[in-house]
């Protein structure tokens, strides 16, 4: 999911497509949870709970889709916490003068572009901070999780997602109060750029609530517990019949 806000400023068919596939796995990896008896710190309702969550993070993410050269990738190195930067407001004024933009125009791109992809980076921190946390309450921090010097603390990072959050919102709000020029109205990277922050909103807001349901988990789940299968027993006799038909067709190919 953190891909996706990586490469948010440019379309890439082959990762939507991962994140597809890994909105069916959340479901399967629920449904394997709850159709059988498990020891873990998580409990099955909360399980069902962060599904939802994941899959409505996932939905923001692929509404996602900025195309525009207005916002660029920093960390051309790949490291880890790959960010999107806003480039110094000169070399944005360089930038939208060479695209062909007026002043107006420049003057809005100008604004609205810092605080998107402040808000960009902060949520990609976010899905950071939940995978590490979450790894942490399965026991799988040392073989799954990430590297060991990043931070299982949901509350750290909860705040300047909320701060980004409100510092965008503002900037929305007084550019949309004042009269828009024409010119500006005509601008086409000026208007995907206005809603690309909207969407932007959208998962950040999505995102926000996940960290808020892993930082409960945390509070709650302390120690491991038996947990009995949950899933309603005529799903759970269809779902099994399935995989064994499955299973028994793959061996007699």
């Amino acid at each position: 999911m953190r891909d996706a806000l990586a490469d948010s400023t440019r379309y890439d068919d082959g990762l939507r497509q991962r994140l597809m596939q890994v909105f069916v796995d959340v479901s399967q990896a629920c449904r394997d949870m709850t159709i059988d008896v498990s020891i873990t710190r998580l409990k099955p309702n909360h399980v069902r709970q962060l599904r939802n969550l994941m899959q409505t993070v996932i939905r923001s993410l692929l509404s996602l889709k900025a195309e525009t050269h207005l916002l660029v990738g920093a960390d051309a190195q790949g490291a880890p916490a790959t960010a999107v930067d806003a480039a110094p407001p000169m070399e944005a004024s360089k930038d939208a003068a060479a695209a062909g933009h007026g002043e107006d125009s420049t003057r809005w791109i100008q604004k609205l572009r810092e605080p998107t992809c402040r808000l960009l980076e902060c949520t990609a921190e976010g899905l950071l901070v939940c995978h590490a946390a979450l790894m942490d309450l399965t026991g799988h921090g040392k073989t799954l999780g990430p590297p060991s010097h990043l931070s299982a603390n949901v509350a750290l990072a909860l705040l300047p997602l909320q701060q980004a959050q409100a510092a965008l919102g503002a900037v929305e709000s007084a550019l949309m109060a004042k009269t828009m020029p024409d010119a500006v109205k005509r601008d086409s990277d000026v208007v995907g750029l206005f809603v690309f922050a909207r969407h932007v909103h959208d998962a950040a807001a999505a995102v926000e609530t996940l960290m808020v349901k892993v930082q409960d988990m945390q509070r709650e789940c302390k120690w491991p517990r038996l947990h009995f299968p949950c899933y309603p027993l005529r799903k759970a006799l269809y779902r099994t019949n399935a995989q064994r038909l499955r299973a028994l067709s793959t061996r007699l190919r």
